[in-house]
């Protein structure tokens, strides 16, 4: 079984292709599968081959990005495969340096999402390094990046790996990649209690 999570209108074949309901999009036209919250999902451990979103990874924030990973990585089978793209944040805040006034619009579009309602928002940021670190430490392995170029030469960030076989404790890792948000430590009880509640 291969998932492809927030299809919105690229329908793959040979994927089931899950996104919103049509009701719940205002631009966009869905065709799907299933409609459904892709955080609303529920597949038996070890029983999918491939998953893979496009564009869909960045509209949740850092705790719950983390929790889909972790859920994710149930499913999958051992050496399953895991596709995302976002865009990517470093050369994004790079190229917004030196860009001319229209393309620095375009680029903060591309960070924060359209926004023209509420699933259009981008709330976490991702590059090669963050998803590296994170990938490896919840377990996944041979990851390898792209970097395609979306419209306008807006830069994205394109990571494809695969699940191993490493027992992962789940809360250790959660707290350990959510302490790097944390500017204080003496706040660090308190942030990870409450993002992890």
């Amino acid at each position: 079984m291969k998932l492809h999570l927030g299809c919105g209108g690229t329908y793959l074949e040979d994927y089931i292709n899950v996104d919103f309901p049509v009701s719940d999009k205002t631009i966009m036209d869905v065709k799907a599968d299933l409609y459904q919250d892709i955080s609303t999902l529920d597949y038996q451990d070890k029983t999918v081959d491939e998953i893979r979103h496009h564009h869909v990874f960045e509209h949740f924030n850092r705790v719950d990005s983390l929790k889909l990973l972790l859920k994710w990585r149930k499913w999958l089978k051992v050496g399953g495969k895991l596709d995302i793209e976002t865009p990517d944040y470093f050369w994004s805040s790079l190229l917004f340096i030196f860009a001319p006034h229209k393309y620095k619009m375009e680029l903060g579009r591309h960070i924060f999402g359209t926004q023209e309602d509420f699933w259009g928002n981008h709330l976490d940021f991702w590059y090669k390094g963050k998803f590296k670190k994170v990938l490896s430490l919840l377990g996944f392995e041979k990851i390898k990046f792209r970097r395609p170029i979306y419209r306008n030469l807006l830069p994205n960030i394109r990571v494809q790996c695969i699940k191993g076989q490493k027992i992962v404790d789940n809360k250790t890792v959660l707290q350990e990649i959510l302490s790097w948000y944390i500017l204080k430590q003496e706040d660090k009880d308190k942030y990870l209690k409450n993002w992890l509640s």
